[in-house]
């Protein structure tokens, strides 16, 4: 491929070269579970376009890992029930490869955000996945300054592209920044029912309050940069944003000595019982 300029361009280069009929992205800070790829596979079976994972934390000592977490993948931290549901946590989905295919060019912009792309597969008539048979360890920020630069950065992100993809006109924006005060208020309560929900409200609350405050902030003022003024700075400037954002989990978490677990190999049996949405099986 030519020279990339964005992550969402890289995963569609992936996605276009690859040969077999679902694909998927793991970030290399997330450590997958041994079957997770069987899990995976098997889920994919039915006629679902998208499969999401579990998210576990995989350095689960430090709070503001924890608000990190349930910050960017609360409806997705184990304990989670199997079924139909509207989002899938980003980066940690695999998709049936034909229908990513069905987006042509406008791929490389929708896999910088994620949840845009699932809003539209959903607007097609296609289905999203949770199977929590398949799940990943989440290697989180650990110091409060990442955290909430890492919210900062991602807001502006999904807000621009957000009112860019879906060609938003001057209204529809003014109705959207008109909301943003609001959502530091709602995204907490749906994270405090996330870890209510998942059974860490004695382990978690209310130490780590403070941390999603101040992180949910953060996000919020982006996301009104974000619908303003779009988002007024090159794409290579947001690649090294999320470059930088991989250095700093790295350097953060130099000391956590969590194996990579082997993953199961994928049989061609298995491969075979996979099928297309058009109901053929794979070849």
């Amino acid at each position: 491929m030519d020279e990339i300029t964005s992550t969402g361009r890289a995963i569609a280069a992936g996605v276009r070269a690859a040969t077999v009929p679902v694909v998927a992205y793991a970030e290399e800070h997330s450590y997958p579970a041994p079957d997770w790829a069987e899990a995976l596979i098997i889920a994919h079976r039915q006629p679902w376009a998208v499969v999401g994972v579990a998210m576990a934390n995989a350095n689960p000592s430090n709070k503001v890992s924890w608000a990190s977490l349930y910050t960017d993948f609360g409806p997705w931290v184990e304990p989670v029930a199997p079924g139909l549901i509207s989002q899938l946590p980003p980066h940690h989905t695999a998709y049936k490869r034909p229908v990513l295919m069905e987006y042509g060019p406008e791929l490389n912009t929708l896999f910088g955000t994620e949840g845009i792309l699932h809003r539209q597969l959903q607007a097609k008539g296609y289905e999203l996945y949770l199977e929590p048979a398949a799940k990943t360890n989440h290697v989180n920020f650990t110091l409060l300054s990442s955290y909430i630069r890492a919210e900062f950065h991602g807001a502006r992100m999904f807000a621009a592209n957000r009112a860019r993809t879906a060609n938003w006109s001057i209204l529809r924006r003014l109705w959207y920044i008109g909301r943003v005060p609001l959502l530091p208020f709602a995204r907490l309560s749906r994270i405090l029912h996330h870890i209510s929900r998942s059974s860490r409200k004695r382990e978690l609350l209310p130490c780590i309050v403070p941390a999603l405050i101040m992180g949910l902030a953060a996000d919020a003022f982006d996301q009104l940069t974000g619908y303003v003024l779009g988002l007024v700075m090159p794409r290579s400037k947001g690649l090294a944003l999320n470059l930088t954002g991989i250095t700093m989990l790295r350097n953060e978490t130099e000391s956590i000595k969590t194996p990579l677990p082997k993953l199961k190999r994928v049989t061609s049996k298995q491969r075979n019982r996979i099928k297309r949405p058009n109901g053929e099986k794979a070849s």
